[in-house]
């Protein structure tokens, strides 16, 4: 471990990033000690000398704070700079010597007119990846925005983020926080679902020192979102925003909200009267005071609710509270919210309508139209939880997703069946259980590659005259086929591995057939899938042949 750039003038440093040759790259505050009268861009050679400093927005300093944010170094050495919403442009292009360039103006580009916060900023594959909280993030503002540098929006994640950074195949945002709805402001979808409490306003967990969802063994399944899951067992004990279950597991579940302190004055007693899921009043009270006098800074209430099988429902948890002054027998009610719960929905499997088996590898989307006979069309990306447009199944054929007020349909596809399209729905109410039942494509069964032992109709073992189908080499003995050798790209296995899928697609596809020491093996890499031999060469499949 080293330090340098003792004596550079750095000031309030905000971003970093390095290039190819190693060369460091600080946006760094004005500093007229030094003679740095503007927010600049240092260049650090990796022995720490400096190279040079470039101002992006010369003759505007920021007034009491470095007015630069996060920087990147694209693969031709230009540099991107983000600056603050006072400063315009939001985006600065400098070439390697500190010359304007052309940017997307981001106020135009992103949807959220511009305003929020930029913080972080990277480059990979000829794409932008900008994070910050962009927008009113309370009404699904941005997270992450990823455009090209001529300034066309390619994907975006709803919500707030930090930092981003860039590998080959994923990127990485800290301090993720996912955004909600995208009709309704959270307060507002809060305060709509409470039901017969009448728009009254909902409050955050004022008093509360946690809002913890105990999960029993019979949730399973269950996703925590928030902070410290205890992994020893099936209790989460630190503030929690959500849990995600599938409409499976809600049917059997348990769940219990716990809170310390209330929401009521320090001169007030609170007492709990009522609890809501989704709109539903419901949940079991359990209420204790410690002492028998409050203490603001240390809180003596302790509330638990204990939500039972078939009381578990989507959306906000919320607790109600009768305020009681001394002296009066008129009490005034607050409502917490508690955090909230969802189902996944809509939700089902993909099967085969022939086998009725689940099928793997079935690329499932939705379509989203604002009324029931209009047009239906991707949703965009903060409409739906998780954000995958595609959603591939594994082996149970299961899929699902969070979705946002609307009409829907999901479309289903995999390779060897015919598309099917589902009617239209609405939701709410939930939508689960779909059985998407596929029926088979003549012409694409006749080039799919199953590893259990077959390509087409040309199985294993099974007697061949006549000439093979053209693509295929067949190794056959005493009138048996032994061997099947693909020798075209237009045969494909279910999960899309074909001649010249590249090795990261067979990993995915099959991870439990990539064992750690075959990756490390110089030349040649053969996997095996069931029957199936795949050779990997220079980072792609080379040949498939099956035996």
């Amino acid at each position: 471990m080293r330090q340098f750039g003792a004596g550079a003038g750095l000031s309030r440093v905000r971003g970093i990033a390095v290039d190819q040759a190693g060369n460091v790259y600080l946006t760094s505050r004005a500093n007229s000690s030094v003679g740095v009268t503007d927010d600049v861009v240092v260049k650090f050679s990796p022995a720490g000398a400096v190279l040079a400093r470039f101002a992006p927005a010369p003759g505007k300093p920021g007034a009491t704070d470095n007015s630069l944010r996060g920087t990147a170094v694209d693969a031709d050495g230009s540099i991107w700079v983000l600056t603050d919403r006072l400063e315009k442009p939001l985006l600065v292009h400098l070439d390697a010597t500190g010359n304007r360039l052309t940017a997307p103006d981001l106020s135009v580009v992103l949807p959220t007119r511009g305003t929020g916060q930029t913080y972080g900023i990277a480059t990979r594959g000829g794409r932008l990846y900008v994070s910050g909280e962009m927008g009113d993030t309370a009404r699904a503002g941005l997270a992450m925005a990823v455009l090209t540098p001529a300034g066309r929006l390619v994907d975006m994640i709803a919500g707030a983020g930090d930092q981003v950074a860039v590998s080959d195949t994923d990127a990485y945002v800290s301090g993720l926080r996912l955004a909600g709805s995208p009709q309704q402001a959270p307060e507002q979808r809060d305060r709509a679902a409470i039901g017969d409490l009448k728009g009254a306003p909902i409050e955050p967990p004022n008093g509360s020192r946690f809002t913890a969802f105990a999960i029993t063994d019979d949730c399973a399944g269950a996703v925590v979102r928030g902070a410290g899951s205890d992994s020893g067992g099936p209790y989460v004990t630190e503030d929690v925003e959500e849990v995600s279950l599938s409409t499976e597991a809600a049917a059997s579940c348990k769940l219990t909200v716990g809170n310390t302190g209330s929401p009521c004055a320090n001169d007030q007693e609170g007492t709990p009267i009522a609890s809501y899921m989704g709109g539903e009043p419901g949940g079991r009270i359990t209420y204790k005071r410690l002492t028998a006098t409050r203490q603001p800074d240390n809180p003596d209430v302790w509330v638990y609710v204990e939500f039972d099988r078939g009381q578990v429902h989507q959306g906000p948890v919320v607790l109600a509270w009768a305020c009681l002054t001394q002296g009066s027998n008129s009490p005034t009610f607050r409502y917490e919210y508690k955090g909230s719960v969802t189902l996944t929905d809509p939700s089902g499997t993909v099967v085969g309508a022939r086998s009725r088996r689940p099928l793997a590898g079935a690329g499932v989307s939705l379509r989203l139209s604002p009324t029931r006979n209009g047009r239906f069309a991707a949703p965009p990306l903060n409409a739906i939880s998780p954000q995958f447009q595609v959603e591939l199944t594994d082996r149970t054929g299961k899929f699902g997703w969070n979705v946002a007020e609307g009409y829907w349909r999901v479309v289903a596809r995999a390779f060897g069946y015919r598309t099917l399209r589902t009617a239209a729905f609405h939701v709410p109410p939930e939508v689960t259980g779909l059985r998407l039942a596929l029926r088979l494509d003549p012409a694409q069964q006749a080039r799919l590659i199953d590893p259990a032992g077959h390509v087409g109709s040309v199985r294993l073992g099974a007697h061949r005259a006549g000439r093979a189908p053209a693509g295929l080499r067949l190794g056959v003995a005493r009138g048996r086929v032994r061997s099947i050798q693909v020798r075209s790209r237009r045969f494909q296995t279910a999960l899309g591995i074909r001649l010249g899928s590249r090795m990261s697609a067979l990993e995915a596809a099959y991870p439990a057939a990539i064992k750690p020491a075959a990756l490390k093996r110089r030349g040649a890499i053969r996997i095996r899938v069931r029957r199936a031999t795949f050779t990997v060469r220079r980072g792609r499949v080379s040949a498939i042949t099956l035996r």
